[in-house]
């Protein structure tokens, strides 16, 4: 019977923890596209970068105007390749890189 509810308890928190990766992986997600429809300041770096620099560039500049330590540190855990190839699922901005 213990060994049973060991391995319930481990069950569950493998399904908790692939949960909780499954919304960090979409909360950058989430930033990179808030992002690219910013205005003010950060729309401004987003926009600004984009035109001589990659996607993840480009997000990375506007989150560093936003002064958000977590969403800068989400996004470096995607990683470029994972940044770039989910932003090239939406049509290109005018002026800038695809």
């Amino acid at each position: 019977m213990s060994r049973v509810l060991l391995l319930a308890a481990a069950a569950v928190g493998w399904l908790l923890q692939a949960s909780g990766a499954k919304a960090a992986d979409d909360a950058w997600k989430i930033d990179a596209m808030a992002c690219r429809e910013m205005i003010g300041t950060p729309g401004t770096a987003y926009r600004t970068t984009c035109r001589t620099h990659d996607q993840y560039d480009s997000v990375l500049a506007c989150v560093k105007t936003l002064n958000e330590t977590a969403t800068e540190e989400r996004m470096r855990a995607a990683g470029r390749d994972a940044v770039d190839a989910y932003m090239r699922k939406f049509p290109t901005i005018e002026g800038c890189r695809g």
